[in-house]
């Protein structure tokens, strides 16, 4: 007797027709209002966040307005404009396109959509199943820091896209047996470097990993066309460490060099620079972020700390552990995988001087633990009941995420409707407050505190040039302080300003600013 024909979506993915529209509805909802709710960030402007609005939205408006990924004012005192700055370069291209300070958010709701992309290709590694892969990126995509780093311009989100892009082409190779995967994984873990410098222990990781893959599979000739895509990625990468070894003798300046490298750099003639760059990232309390300190609703800033990985985290640990109980009912090539896979990742985070105590800098890690579904349904390839178990344990933790932390179910503002009244905010006034200002073509000086908002002080056209004004004690900056108040005077005059802005009275330096330049000098510290 035949069987019945199936519905081409339960046919595909052995499900009942009703049960396949349940599943992939409901999940294709959750991805979907959550990417929405990324869109909307990445073109409001929310204020207020310290990282974006002093260096990487300047970074990126100087390097559009050179076309030069690798420009830096010499003279600027400000040490964090020397740092590798790939995802600068990338918004910089944003805003040369559109012209528009709120372009620099684009880059995050990118990588964060392509975090969900990577993902699903990801968990194919361990099942082909659609729904079972699906029920990864949503896991994904509740991860709150990686949420959290679309709402301003950080480089958090991008660094770690290109080392969870490595690690799933290094994966892929060892499944694979393709060679030319590893090689591309080394291009984004030597990509990775172009962004931070923490990208120089994810790349040593994962480069010795592309070894062991290569080795595993006997196999380490790339094709022309990939080895050409890594030299480039290479070469890209090194502009910035060739550009500070050049002009400040360290090419990882501004960060100290441990003995005895800056006196061999020295005695090579080069102008050796270099200072304790000590962490000034919020650090989280164990047992944070392996379990939240608040398990439903999450303060979603960039630099969010104790709640950064959420509740998904410590579930998915669990499931990772099971699966780990259950991996040798796995094919040898996906248990192979998964033990690589982990393997890696604690690597990493054991390399990192700073490990989960700033757990922005290793967001690629709830990434891979998000995997679990696509790992557990490969220990029984054909349970529907494990399915079924794994697809209502998705759902509560997305539905409860989205509705404590996008919808709102208390009497708080959460950060989507945030971005929304600031987003109407701007259509009712430009975000430029500053009418004097908009002519345009001006040298800006400022001096701050910690929450500046110093993009209004850019033009329409972003051809305002604005310039740090450090004089002591400034906590975002650990360039060389002034000791003699005429010292500042004299460099604040050679810098030839149009404008001072002061955002912070109680900043160092900022009475001598009132004291010697009072007619071109506005306090302005709403922000």
């Amino acid at each position: 007797m035949a069987k019945p024909k199936l519905h081409w979506l339960a046919a595909i993915h052995d499900l009942p027709l009703a049960a396949a529209l349940i599943w992939y509805g409901s999940v294709s909802c959750v991805v979907l209002i959550l990417i929405g709710a990324v869109c909307l960030n990445s073109v409001a402007y929310v204020r207020s966040f310290v990282d974006d609005t002093a260096y990487h939205i300047p970074m990126a408006v100087e390097i559009a307005r050179h076309a030069n990924p690798y420009y830096v004012d010499v003279k600027a005192t400000f040490t964090s404009f020397w740092f590798p700055a790939s995802a600068e370069a990338l918004v910089g291209l944003f805003v040369a396109v559109t012209r528009d300070i709120n372009s620099t958010n684009l880059s995050g709701a990118l990588c964060y959509i392509l975090f969900l992309v990577v993902s699903y290709q990801f968990a194919g590694i361990w099942t082909a199943a659609h729904h079972i892969r699906l029920l990864s990126v949503a896991l994904c995509a509740v991860i709150p820091v990686l949420f959290a780093q679309t709402v301003a311009f950080y480089v958090d989100i991008h660094i770690n896209f290109l080392v969870y892009l490595s690690l799933y082409l290094l994966t892929l190779a060892l499944v694979q047996r393709q060679v030319d995967y590893a090689w591309y994984g080394i291009g984004a873990a030597i990509l990775s470097a172009s962004v931070k410098y923490h990208g120089l222990f994810f790349g040593a990781v994962l480069i010795l990993a592309a070894i062991v893959v290569m080795v595993a599979i006997r196999l380490y000739k790339p094709s022309w066309r990939t080895l050409l895509a890594v030299v480039g990625s290479g070469l890209f990468t090194s502009g910035w460490y060739l550009r500070n070894l050049w002009l400040k003798g360290n090419p990882l300046y501004p960060l100290a060099l441990p003995q005895p490298l800056p006196a061999i750099l020295t005695n090579l003639g080069l102008p050796y620079q270099g200072i304790p760059f000590p962490n000034l990232s919020p650090q989280a309390v164990w047992p944070h972020p392996l379990i939240p300190q608040s398990p439903i609703v999450y303060n979603l800033i960039p630099h969010i700390t104790n709640d950064a990985f959420g509740l998904m985290f410590p579930i998915s640990l669990i499931m990772m552990g099971i699966v780990a109980l259950r991996s040798h009912r796995m094919p040898a090539l996906q248990r192979r995988a998964y033990w690589f896979v982990l393997a890696v990742s604690v690597a990493i985070v054991a390399v990192l001087p700073f490990h989960l105590s700033v757990p922005r800098y290793v967001l690629f890690l709830p990434a891979v633990a998000a995997l679990w579904p696509a790992m557990l349904a490969a220990t029984n390839p054909g349970s529907y009941r494990l399915s079924l178990y794994s697809y209502a344990g998705v759902m509560a933790i997305s539905i409860i995420y989205i509705a404590a932390n996008i919808v709102g179910i208390g009497n708080y503002r959460t950060i989507t409707q945030e971005a929304l009244a600031v987003l109407q905010e701007h259509r009712r006034s430009d975000i430029v407050s500053f009418d004097i200002f908009e002519k345009g073509n001006l040298r800006i000086g400022y001096l701050s505190g910690r929450l500046t908002f110093i993009a209004t002080l850019y033009d329409r056209r972003l051809t305002n040039q604005l310039i740090q004004l450090h004089y002591q004690d400034y906590l975002l900056d650990q360039g060389p302080d002034f000791t003699n108040p005429a010292d500042f005077v004299a460099y604040v005059r050679s810098l030839d300003l149009d404008y001072i802005v002061i955002f912070d009275p109680a900043a160092p330096g900022a009475d001598i600013l009132l004291e010697y330049f009072s007619d071109i000098t506005i306090v302005e510290d709403r922000y």
